[in-house]
């Protein structure tokens, strides 16, 4: 099954999740839009990436609310692209911050503000970066469903480089599961009427 995108056919699940070569990154890259048409300006974006990265796997599109975003924000339409690149870490980035700003992007901006288009690297094979530019893997993507929810749905042989966690559609499905185990657990009862007892 294929996206069209622009007349070209973009994988949508198919394709091997493993670079062919040692040299060559397999990366993903989280996008979001929660302003203007946000399926065209994903879209757009998922055409501009094929120029920057061999694009093999396109994830569907979700959408999340705004997350940590000021008080109104509108909700985002959220997907996420497999693919491989020669480009080292902070050179993607570039690319990255270069398509949000073709793309309609406006920096600097208020922290989370509601924008045309978010191009967040979250995987470049098992790089770790801890840096004022680049941190990697992407902080907190385990824990963000906007990149979880498509995430899931492309089923990855992968760990994450950091954590070790599993990235297959199985792993990860269990893995929410048990944390809502844990929300529920950890929710204490409600306290009884004072001078009543619970009956």
């Amino acid at each position: 099954m294929s996206v069209t995108i622009r007349g070209r056919a973009v994988p949508r699940v198919r394709g091997s999740a493993v670079a062919p070569d040692q040299r060559i990154a397999s990366v993903l890259i989280a996008l979001g839009s929660n302003l203007g048409d946000r399926v065209r300006t994903l879209r757009a974006a998922v055409c501009e990436l094929q120029d920057v990265v061999h694009v093999v796997r396109v994830s569907g599109m979700i959408e999340t609310d705004a997350v940590d975003a000021p008080p109104g924000s509108p909700p985002f339409l959220n997907m996420v692209v497999l693919g491989w690149t020669h480009l080292a870490p902070e050179a993607l980035l570039d690319q990255l911050l270069a398509i949000e700003k073709r793309l309609g992007r406006r920096r600097p901006a208020p922290r989370n503000a509601p924008r045309m288009i978010d191009l967040d690297l979250i995987l470049h094979s098992a790089n770790v970066r801890w840096s004022s530019r680049l941190t990697l893997p992407h902080p907190r993507y385990l824990a963000r469903e906007f990149v979880m929810g498509p995430l899931r749905e492309l089923n990855l042989p992968w760990r994450d480089p950091r954590t070790g966690v599993l990235l297959s559609s199985r792993a990860l499905e269990s893995r929410r599961r048990d944390t809502r185990e844990k929300k529920r657990s950890i929710v204490p009862p409600l306290p009884a009427a004072a001078g009543r007892g619970p009956g």
